[in-house]
């Protein structure tokens, strides 16, 4: 049952995480090593002690097949349960058009947002992000 308000942070960029360090936590346990079963998905998460209703995933330990782990059945069920385990999942990704793991991220989610930096974002990628985001995940 989803907690009214409960947010988890998942960061899904498998190959260069940041996200742990950012805020202070291990990189492990955390998503990789769910989807690779070696850890049970409680131990996976961290509730961030300062806002009670915040949650954070880290990247896990290094995997050497990123795009394996996520192109398969298990990463769609763990979408499917955090889903259901929270009212706001969101999901860091690495950037778009730079390897196949965006495209598997997004194929799960609700909604993307995409972030562009001015004098930093190619033009070319951002296009080709843009139209490889079904129209029904742009929002009004």
């Amino acid at each position: 049952m989803k907690s009214e308000g409960r947010v988890l942070l998942v960061d899904a960029d498998l190959r260069k995480s940041a996200i742990h360090s950012q805020l202070g936590f291990p990189e492990s346990p955390g998503l990789t090593d769910v989807l690779q079963g070696t850890c049970p998905l409680e131990a996976g998460i961290v509730r961030v002690q300062e806002l009670p209703n915040f949650f954070v995933m880290p990247a896990g330990i290094r995997a050497a097949n990123p795009a394996e782990l996520l192109d398969s059945a298990r990463w769609k069920e763990l979408a499917s349960r955090l889903r259901s385990l929270f009212r706001y999942v969101v999901l860091d990704s690495p950037p778009a058009g730079a390897v196949a793991d965006y495209d598997l991220i997004q194929a799960v989610c609700d909604s993307v947002i995409l972030v562009i930096r001015p004098d930093h974002t190619s033009r070319p990628l951002c296009k080709k992000a843009l139209e490889t985001v079904p129209k029904a995940k742009f929002l009004a």
